[in-house]
């Protein structure tokens, strides 16, 4: 990732003075004399929200991304672009999901960005890719030759191959900020954002010292709501029996859901981290195999997958003849305000529910 990303570890070996953001004087950083609050950006809304609650009504807050938008395929507006130029600190998600932003931090001259996921123990780059041994190839394998007309037409604008060639994915990438290794979909775990939350409180606190002490009040109250959440989840898991604890996903990003609540994911419609990846007919031919063979109960579709993506997933869930429900789960953003899912806390509720009913024989969930 970019070098101007700056690690929660790295904050605080930096001068005591304060904060520097890149390529500024720590002054440009903390509010002025006049009592300027903080300006506080996020990119994803999920983000946003667990943002929202350290910093109350303390500083500022722009989240770049809509409620329905998907994380994978989001390029910045202008607006956002001003956003960025004017903040104090910028919150990333980081390990790529915010990859179209990756240019635009890289050329910012005044914010400090702060990658809210560091210190999370991270999925690693292969984790949850393979449906079987060789079922993942590189995207070179993916010919369009061998993808059916009816069943996999993808739109253009949703699958755009030049942004997404596998030569722009080298997993040997070596840097110090996860540039390519490692599953991003970190907020699906409560236990991960708890680390999120430590994160967002400490950058602000020495962003601005004045409120150093509401930012860590609020975070540790937000922590305990974490960790009863995590309790509450655990509690509604131990209703699967253990042998139906087995999740087909559109694409890899329940890895820390599973990891940390007793889960194996058997395989994924689309390859790798991102939705915006192609299968060929021969992977969606093995999932559909794999969905018979093993008693898969359903598939997880995120809510803001494509519907090219849903349609693969209804010919895996057709090809297995089986009748398997495709599941609609949130997934890279909150649900609309006012709907179940429109909070961090919620979101993880609708989600356990669906596969909880999903898998432990009621399909309430299902599209």
């Amino acid at each position: 990732m970019i070098q101007k990303i700056v690690s929660i570890i790295a904050l605080f070996t930096m001068s005591a003075a304060g904060l520097f953001p890149a390529g500024s004087s720590d002054a440009e950083t903390s509010p002025d004399d006049a009592g300027r609050r903080l300006q506080v950006v996020a990119t994803t809304n999920i983000l946003g929200d667990i943002v929202a609650a350290v910093i109350d009504d303390a500083a500022e807050l722009t989240v770049l991304m809509p409620l329905g938008q998907n994380p994978h395929s989001y390029s910045p507006s202008p607006r956002d672009i001003a956003a960025l130029e004017d903040a104090d600190v910028v919150f990333v998600n980081g390990l790529d999901l915010e990859v179209e932003l990756l240019p635009i931090l890289e050329s910012l001259e005044g914010p400090l960005v702060v990658e809210a996921s560091r210190g999370v123990d991270i999925l690693d780059g292969r984790e949850d890719e393979d449906h079987g041994d060789d079922n993942h190839d590189d995207a070179d394998d993916h010919d369009a030759d061998d993808h059916d007309a009816d069943d996999h037409d993808h739109d253009a604008d949703d699958h755009d191959t030049d942004d997404h060639d596998a030569d722009d994915h080298d997993a040997d990438h070596d840097d110090d900020h996860h540039h390519h290794e490692g599953d991003p979909h970190v907020w699906f775990s409560p236990r991960s954002v708890v680390v999120w939350s430590r994160n967002i409180a400490d950058a602000l606190a020495s962003a601005d010292p004045d409120r150093a002490a509401d930012y860590r009040t609020a975070s540790t109250a937000y922590i305990a709501e974490l960790e009863s959440l995590d309790a509450e989840v655990r509690g509604r898991v131990e209703e699967i029996p253990p042998d139906r604890r087995l999740l087909v996903t559109d694409h890899a990003s329940l890895g820390y859901f599973a990891r940390d609540y007793g889960f194996t994911v058997m395989g994924n419609v689309i390859p790798g981290f991102s939705d915006q990846a192609e299968p060929s007919s021969r992977q969606i031919a093995e999932l559909a195999r794999l969905a018979e063979d093993e008693d898969i109960a359903a598939i997880f579709v995120g809510g803001t997958a494509g519907r090219n993506v849903v349609k693969l997933a209804e010919s895996v869930a057709r090809e297995s003849g089986r009748d398997l429900p495709v599941v609609s789960l949130l997934s890279g953003s909150l649900a609309a305000r006012g709907q179940p899912g429109d909070s961090y806390l919620d979101f993880v509720r609708v989600n356990t529910e669906r596969i909880v009913g999903a898998l432990a024989g009621s399909a309430g969930g299902s599209r």
